[in-house]
C-alpha cells in the first residue's frame, strides 16, 4: 500500500469534433485544447457566403444528457462537441 501516491496524466489524443452547416468543408476534425469556434471554422475552410457568423450552435454530450447552446465565435468548446453554423436570414 502506498501512503501518498502521486500520479501525472497526459491526454495523448482527444476525441475529434464535428462541424456542420454553412462551412466550406463540413466534417470531423482533430481537437486541441483551447480551440475556439473561430479556429474550428477556419479548419473547415471558412464560412460560406450564407453563414450566420454571429452565433454557432454547440451540442455537447455529457454523461446521459445532451445540451445545446448558441455561442459567439470567440468561445471555446470541448472534445467530441458538434458545431453547427446556421444559414443567415437576410
Amino acid at each position: 500500500m502506498v501512503a501518498d501516491p502521486k500520479v501525472a496524466v497526459e491526454v495523448a489524443v482527444y476525441r475529434p469534433f464535428s462541424i456542420l452547416g454553412e462551412v466550406r468543408t463540413p466534417g470531423r476534425f482533430p481537437y486541441a485544447p483551447g480551440l475556439t469556434i473561430e479556429s474550428a471554422v477556419a479548419m473547415a475552410g471558412g464560412y460560406t457566403i450564407h453563414a450566420d457568423k454571429d452565433q454557432v450552435r454547440v451540442t455537447t454530450r455529457a454523461g446521459n444528457g445532451v445540451s445545446t447552446e448558441y455561442r459567439p465565435p470567440a468561445s471555446t468548446f470541448m472534445p467530441g462537441d458538434t458545431l453547427f453554423v446556421r444559414e443567415r436570414w437576410y
